[in-house]
């Protein structure tokens, strides 16, 4: 048996970035982990597939934590007035029990990205 390293650390210097941009020491990482992928459960399960969700990247400074959705309906993101959007960093602030930041980015051309064209054929195969 060969020794198994995750492709996108490999890749990470060609073409891929991180999609959480932090840095803990040995007793914060466990807990910043399980945050961030409390976090990102949350998005997924709330948003589903009709938002279309492209990508979450989460960075942590000391006293802020920035969630961006990258989405290709943002208004489904966003809801009435804003009112998704504050519902969502409420829940992401009990997660984190901090100062939260949501920004919310829309693709412009989601016909480029597999993941999202993968959500489409299979929402219109349902």
């Amino acid at each position: 048996m060969g020794q198994k390293v995750n492709p996108i650390s490999m890749r990470l210097q060609v073409n891929k970035k991180w999609r959480s941009k932090w840095f803990a020491g040995r007793r914060d990482y466990k807990r910043f982990l399980t945050e961030d992928l409390a976090v990102r459960r949350l998005i997924a399960t709330k948003l589903g597939t009709r938002a279309s969700i492209n990508q979450v990247d989460i960075e942590r400074s000391p006293n802020l934590v920035t969630v961006t959705i990258q989405t290709a309906k943002a208004g489904v993101v966003i809801g009435r007035g804003g009112a998704g959007v504050t519902e969502l960093k409420m829940e992401i602030q009990k997660i984190y029990g901090g100062e939260v930041r949501v920004n919310i980015e829309e693709v412009k051309r989601p016909e480029l990205y597999a993941k999202l064209v993968a959500e489409n054929i299979a929402g219109q195969l349902e």
